[in-house]
């Protein structure tokens, strides 16, 4: 079996009606997952001399995950249907086979795109031709489209409107309209290499299609910082497209705009095709199945306002607003959420409202999951969406009178939930996990059989107090030895000591299998009973050749069994791809808790 080249240029041409087509095979040359909470993906499709984006839609998500495909696979088309979203064809996957033993390596840099093709040829266009025919069912479904009329938009200047999802660099004299999501402050910054400053602005964007992060640097950041207003909508043109950084944007569009003097910018008032807003909502009982630091948005029932606090940085002296609230949702779950500064002091709404909540941050403290506002993030009061609608409908009738469970409560080393997603080692390398390209999470029961002791097992770090995100935590920099000193280039301080922090190596062993998996410094310190600082110590004074102490420390440690909450992220050195595991959290074993789940799993078997 081959890939059937061509077929991608026929399903899109007038000559190959709907249901003239035999299932095709083709090549996934690029995927990633669009849900964090359902099996979707969306994957640019190659055939060997033809591309064309698609999605997939239904079952054929579920199929995806449940038979490990992955990028660079090949699958066979069975059902599928055909939508247009402006210039933009996409094929909606509804039913696919894998195709195994194919893998004919293709690059998206030698594909021809159909959109192109089919923006330039019209009348070839079968979607332009018969959108609104009825088409066979098998084996494509009918042809349809995403949105009630034509989504090309023509703006003063007679030139289309390029969709948010199709920006990419090799795209020429692009013309985008949309609609202001999020405006940041100005801020300054300085420049290590002529020791100079500048100024920076940053904007969310938002159409129909996607949401893409936009900058501007230097003398235009003034001007813009008057013109655009958030919330309003403007025709954007004359600006540069580069890859997006994920340090700096937690939006998911691959590639970041550029504002300078030669940027165009017009307020547009015909905004009905722009939407106000943009959430991808996680239950409240899913909260505690992501982890720390994962950015989401969520939405629910305002329970508890808290007065606003000043909190005071001891390092910078500079003071911090912060507003603590309390949403539940019906899922039976309440969480805490965090605003600050200038949101915490006029936050106003009363409670009871429904409240969505954009670009959290998903926090722990003293083992309680919690969310914290992000600086790109925002909430706006009842929404009109369908979730907001059916949350203040179910309070008024049930939620006033239920009691709700915290995430701690649940996500504890006992809590069933945990158990019921516990994988075997087995397993996680049987579903590849980590292969794909976001990391994969996961829980295991297992033992440490083994500790890497040569080498390195702890660096020396910065503990310098910084500021992040209103808080006073350890700057935990590498250091480098500066004389009879250390030197931290990121505070560009020096001192008499570092503090050591634990980079571990060790093989955890379950029934079924074996994985290599990093400790960091806290899962290790847990591990070990020792902190990293102590340990350097004691080996330092310890003879070469009889390293008594230090040895009886990781012996101690060995076949001890624990619940692991462990990372999987594919990684490549020297041209191999691997994957790496690290500790989330290692958590001792409540006896008791497993014993009373598998009783009840023993009782559901009667």
């Amino acid at each position: 079996m081959s890939l059937d080249q061509g077929v991608l240029f026929k399903v899109f041409n007038v000559k190959y009606p709907q249901g003239t087509l035999d299932p095709f095979v083709v090549q996934i040359v690029h995927m990633k997952s669009i849900s964090q909470t359902e099996h979707k993906y969306r994957m640019l499709l190659g055939d060997g001399e033809w591309s064309v984006q698609a999605v997939s839609e239904g079952i054929c998500g579920d199929q995806i995950h449940n038979l490990g495909i992955e990028k660079g696979m090949c699958i066979k088309l069975l059902e599928y249907s055909l939508v247009t979203a402006s210039t933009k064809r996409l094929l909606v996957l509804k039913n696919i086979e894998m195709v195994p033993g194919l893998n004919p390596n293709i690059k998206s840099k030698d594909l021809k795109p159909t959109d192109s093709y089919y923006q330039a040829h019209p009348e070839e266009d079968l979607l332009a031709n018969e959108l609104s025919s009825p088409a066979p069912s098998t084996p494509g479904a009918p042809v349809t489209s995403s949105t009630p009329g034509p989504r090309n938009v023509n703006v003063p200047t007679g030139r289309k409107v390029t969709m948010i999802e199709t920006i990419s660099p090799y795209g020429n004299k692009l013309i985008i309209k949309a609609r202001v999501s999020y405006k940041g402050d100005k801020r300054t910054y300085a420049s290590k290499k002529n020791d100079s400053t500048g100024q920076l602005i940053n904007f969310n964007l938002l159409d129909e299609s996607d949401e893409i992060r936009a900058a501007a640097f230097g003398e235009v950041v003034d001007r813009l910082e008057r013109e655009l207003e958030e919330g309003k909508v403007y025709y954007f043109s004359k600006f540069k497209v580069r890859e997006s950084n994920p340090k700096f944007t937690t939006l998911t569009h691959r590639f970041e705009l550029v504002f300078d003097r030669d940027t165009v910018i017009e307020e547009c008032f015909d905004q009905q095709d722009v939407p106000k807003y943009n959430f991808n909502f996680v239950k409240l009982d899913q909260v505690q199945n992501l982890e720390s630091g994962t950015i989401v948005d969520v939405i629910g029932v305002l329970k508890h306002v808290a007065d606003y606090q000043e909190i005071t940085s001891t390092r910078t002296g500079k003071t911090f607003q912060k507003r603590s609230l309390t949403i539940v949702d019906d899922s039976g779950f309440a969480i805490e959420v965090g605003v600050w500064n200038k949101n915490a002091v006029a936050f106003n709404i009363p409670e009871g409202s429904v409240v969505a909540f954009k670009q959290c941050k998903i926090g722990e403290f003293s083992g309680s999951r919690n969310l914290s506002v992000t600086p790109a993030g925002s909430f706006m009061a009842n929404p009109e969406s369908p979730e907001s609608y059916r949350l203040k409908g179910w309070y008024d009738n049930l939620g006033t009178s239920t009691d709700f469970k915290s995430l701690k409560q649940e996500s504890s080393a006992g809590g069933s939930s945990v158990m019921e997603r516990r994988k075997t080692i087995a397993q996680v390398t049987s579903e590849k996990l980590g292969r794909s390209e976001k990391p994969d999470y996961f829980d295991v029961r297992a033992s440490t059989s083994y500790i890497r002791t040569s080498g390195t097992i702890a660096y020396p770090a910065c503990n310098n107090q910084v500021e992040r995100n209103g808080r006073q935590v350890a700057c935990n920099r590498k250091v480098i030895e500066d004389g009879d000193q250390w030197r931290c280039e990121g505070c560009n301080i020096t001192m008499d000591e570092p503090h050591y922090r634990w980079i571990l190596s060790a093989s955890l062993l379950d029934a079924t299998g074996q994985l290599w998996a990093t400790f960091f410094d806290e899962e290790a310190e847990k591990l070990l009973g020792k902190s990293a600082n102590e340990m350097m110590k004691i080996m330092k004074e310890e003879d070469s050749d009889n390293k008594v102490v230090s040895a009886a420390v990781f012996e101690a440690a060995l076949f001890k069994e624990y619940n692991f909450r462990i990372k999987a992220k594919l990684d490549s050195y020297n041209d191999e791809e691997r994957v790496r595991y690290q500790i989330v959290e290692l958590r001792d074993i409540d006896y008791s808790a497993e014993s009373e789940y598998l009783a009840n799993e023993l009782e559901k078997c009667l």
